[in-house]
């Protein structure tokens, strides 16, 4: 009983963290499109080369940081939002063709993942190759490198990993302003929404005890759209209208209390 009290304990951490690290990544996005006057493109650009350094730095880092994994999600999360809106505004291709197309690379990356293992199988047999296990990710045949103290609480990364987190960080702001906007639930309904799809999600997931993949990445991108329906609710004209500047401080703020309590509690 205590160990699964543990286990669900370690979820909660896990997820608390990262719909704060989204909803601060997806303000601080439209800070760099509107706040600072970059436009959807430029931010875009500014946006990828940071996010190219993170990886660098993820890659051939040889001590272990937990801190760098949550800067790659905010990091992440920050550049799908930008991406999203010059994806859906500037390119013209809506929700729905904006929808379709990140969709269609999410499972291109699936697909790209599934042929690498089989294929990395076949030519080596088992590598033997270290990895981070954990039940909210499958096994990656790709070499890992520890990303904080507390590694069996973080899924395991690698560049599929990456691949599909900015994919679906990018599809989870599309979804947050086709919520909100198409579907007239607002910023602050379609949270509400939102919260109740991702309850009933992690509901199921903390019963089981088998690790499921689809139902990680649906979590994901259901806490990504609720990251943008919560950013725009803090900062737009139309509803709490904090601005894009305070928005984004206060998230920071709110993302180091929840980052610190974290940590605490896992050393417990």
């Amino acid at each position: 009983m205590t160990t699964t009290k543990n286990k669900n304990r370690t979820k909660i951490i896990y997820w608390v963290t990262i719909l704060s690290a989204c909803t601060m990544g997806e303000t601080a996005g439209d800070f760099f499109s509107f706040g600072l006057k970059f436009g959807y493109a430029w931010a875009s650009c500014f946006l990828l080369t940071l996010l190219t350094l993170a990886l660098i730095a993820e890659a051939r880092a040889k001590t272990p940081n937990e801190a760098r994994y949550w800067t790659t999600i905010v990091i992440m999360s920050t550049t799908g939002t930008a991406m999203a809106d010059f994806l859906t505004r500037t390119l013209k291709l809506g929700y729905g063709g904006g929808s379709a197309l990140l969709t269609s690379l999410f499972g291109l990356v699936y697909l790209a993942e599934k042929i690498y293992k089989r294929a990395k199988h076949r030519s080596a047999g088992d590598s033997g190759l270290p990895h981070i296990s954990l039940d909210v990710a499958s096994k990656s045949v790709l070499p890992q490198i520890k990303i904080g103290a507390h590694t069996h609480s973080l899924p395991a990364t690698d560049f599929f990993y990456w691949a599909a987190i900015l994919v679906a960080s990018t599809f989870g702001t599309t979804m947050g302003d086709f919520v909100a906007d198409v579907l007239g639930f607002g910023f602050g309904g379609g949270t509400l929404f939102l919260g109740s799809l991702l309850a009933l999600v992690l509901f199921v997931e903390f019963r089981s005890h088998i690790p499921n993949k689809p139902r990680y990445w649906t979590a994901l991108v259901i806490t990504s759209t609720i990251g943008a329906t919560t950013g725009d609710f803090l900062t737009k004209e139309d509803a709490l209208n904090l601005g894009y500047g305070w928005g984004s401080l206060i998230l920071i703020g709110v993302f180091a209390v929840i980052f610190l309590i974290r940590r605490s509690l896992e050393e417990k």
